[in-house]
Order: C-alpha cells, then structure tokens, then sequence
C-alpha cells in the first residue's frame, strides 16, 4: 500500500515537471514570438522615418517649345525646403532630349518635301505631331520610375514662333495647342489643366529667363542671406543690386529683363514695362519686355526682305516671278549670294511692311 502511494507522487510530481516544461516552452515561444514582431515593428517604423527624412524624388517634364526647335527637359529634386527657399543645389536636371524634325512630302508641290521643326511648322499637319513627341515621351516614360509617373507633371511652354503662329490664324494655333494637349492627357504622366501647354506672354518669357538665371547664380539665396544679416539697416535698392539682368536673344524674339534703381532722380519705366513678382517673401518689380521680331532668325528674314526691295528699287533685279531668288548680300563673303523664297520671306508677321512694298513690284499670288 505503501509502495502504491509513494508510485502515485512520482507519477504527479512527473506531471508537474512536464506541465512546467511545457509552460516555461510555451512562454518562450511568446517571448521569441514577440521579440521577432518587435524587430519587424522596429524595422517598419524606421523605414517610415527614414522615407520621412528622405523623401522620394519629384519629378517633371517640360518641354521648352521655340520658334526653330523644341526641347524636353525632365528635372528631379527631393520636395524638400531650406530656410525658406527651395535648395537649387538639389534640384538636377536628370535628361534634355530634342524632339527630332518632322520630314514629309508636300501635297501641293510633288516631289518637294516639308520639314517640320518647331510646333508652329505643324499647322497644316496636325496629324504628324504625335510623331514628333512620342520618342521623347517614350524616353521619359523608360527612364522615370513607373511609380512616380502620375505625380510627374507635364509641361509645354511655347514663346515667340507660336505668339507669330497666332498672328497668322488664331485657329491654327489654337488648334496646334489642342493637339498636344490630348497627346500629354494620354500619356502616364499628371496632365491636369490645358493651362499646362500654353503659349507664353513676352513678358512671361522674360521674367522666367531672369528668374532661372539668378536661381543658377544663386543671387537668391545670397541675398536672401544678405537680408537677414542686415534686417532692417539696408534699402530695397541695396538687395536689388545683387541681382543681374539678362538679355535673351531667341531665333523670334528678344527679351530683355533687369532690376533697377527706382528714385525720383531716374526717368520713370512705363507701367507696360514693369511687372510685380514674389519670390522667396520678396517683392521684385524689375523691367521686363520682349521685342517680338527682333530675334535671330526673324530680324535676318526682315534684313533679307529689305535687301530683295532695295534691289528692286534700284532695278539692280528684275521682277522675280521664279520661285528662288539669288540677291547679293553685303554681309557675306565678297561674290557671295543669298538665295531665297519669296514665301520663307513674306510669310511671316514680322516682315508684313516689306511684303507691301515688295507687291509693288510683283504678283501677290506668289504668298499663297
């Protein structure tokens, strides 16, 4: 009886021991259990913070759209901000691919051919401008990250060649516009408002050129440093002087842009000629105006129409009824001449005088 007994408590102790075993096994599984989930919580939380401190780049497209060519840009930055002003030392300029020139027969001269350079040349040929975008679009799309298309917005800017297309036939030009806009709505990237493809005012033109250039400069930043060191002891005129002027020479237009001492002592700048912009808490109001015409390539199309009307004039050429002209020209080399179309050099706005006093001398159905 006495032997049973003492069987029995083993056998108990024997289940406690087990059941201990098991209780301590089991409480350290919960505590490995808890340590892993600590570590992934850890982990997860320090990859939140460190996506907070480090921000995933911003991107965007732009394409600059001038009067002989067009160019796309596609910039990258973190959507950070030191001091107030964003850090241009962070802000790269990831690609530039130029869009490639249009090359088409021309339906109303057989056997001649059209090339299409600028958006503007696109009038008659709406149909070719998704052509003309689609290998720089295409090359954006590859080249930034799939992720982050949808929030990459898209831009057009257009200057002087589409403000003559304008002049022209407004239709045309408007409908030039509408063109490109269904092609960015139908690409990956943020196309929100048709405000993103616009064609710029002169002015417009003017002040982004000067911004960008002092951004580049870094006058910005500078006297955004100069202000704080000095508060209150220095003038508005004082800042303004760190800041340059610029004179941008387009192939339609130049424009020219610059700050300036503004006193009872300096002649007043026409109200048409200054502009309020702020920048960075600052107000600028420098002048700004573009000379439409008076860029490269059209201030030489109105040389080359006056040389063509002086020789006229001077029965130096007979009345051209032939498609190209050869007219010689001072600023060549000796012996050397111009040759020329009558359409490439009355077609344009920018030459509508010379077109005048050229049919003196000719026949009108020659611009058609």
């Amino acid at each position: 009886m006495i032997h049973m007994e003492e069987s029995n408590q083993k056998v108990k102790k024997q289940r406690q021991q087990t059941n201990m075993r098991s209780i301590i096994n089991f409480l350290q599984g919960v505590a490995f259990t808890l340590f892993i989930f600590a570590i992934i919580l850890s982990i997860y939380l320090i990859s939140i913070y460190s996506a907070r401190l480090k921000p995933l780049d911003t991107y965007a497209i732009v394409f600059d759209a001038g009067s002989s060519h067009t160019e796309m840009f596609v910039y990258y930055w973190p959507a950070d901000k030191s001091d107030g002003l964003g850090t241009t030392s962070t802000v790269n300029e990831y690609f530039v691919c130029p869009l490639i020139s249009i090359i088409i027969n021309d339906t109303t001269k057989p056997g001649e051919l059209i090339k299409l350079k600028a958006i503007s040349d696109f009038e008659q040929h709406l149909e070719y401008l998704d052509d003309y975008f689609q290998p720089c679009l295409t090359k954006a799309i590859s080249k930034i990250p799939s992720n982050r298309h949808k929030f990459s917005p898209i831009f057009l800017g257009a200057t002087a060649g589409m403000r003559l297309a304008r002049l022209r036939n407004v239709t045309k030009s408007l409908q030039v516009l509408e063109t490109i806009r269904e092609i960015f709505s139908n690409s990956p990237f943020q196309f929100v408002v048709a405000r993103q493809v616009r064609i710029l005012t002169g002015i417009e033109e003017a002040i982004d050129g000067w911004i960008t250039t002092n951004i580049l400069l870094e006058n910005f930043k500078h006297r955004h440093s100069k202000k704080k060191q000095l508060e209150h002891s220095s003038s508005q005129i004082e800042f303004d002087s760190d800041m340059v002027g610029v004179l941008d020479l387009g192939g339609a237009s130049t424009q020219v842009t610059f700050t300036y001492k503004n006193d009872n002592n300096t002649e007043q700048v026409p109200d048409e000629f200054t502009t309020n912009i702020t920048l960075f808490d600052t107000v600028y109001s420098p002048y700004a105006h573009s000379y439409l015409c008076w860029g490269k390539n059209e201030a030489l199309r109105r040389y080359r129409a006056r040389l063509l009307n002086a020789a006229l004039d001077t029965k130096r050429l007979h009345l051209p009824n032939l498609k190209y002209i050869s007219i010689a020209d001072p600023c060549l080399a000796r012996g050397a001449n111009d040759t020329l179309t009558v359409n490439s050099l009355f077609r344009s706005p920018c030459t509508i005088n010379e077109k005048q006093i050229y049919i003196k001398y000719t026949n009108i159905s020659l611009f058609k």
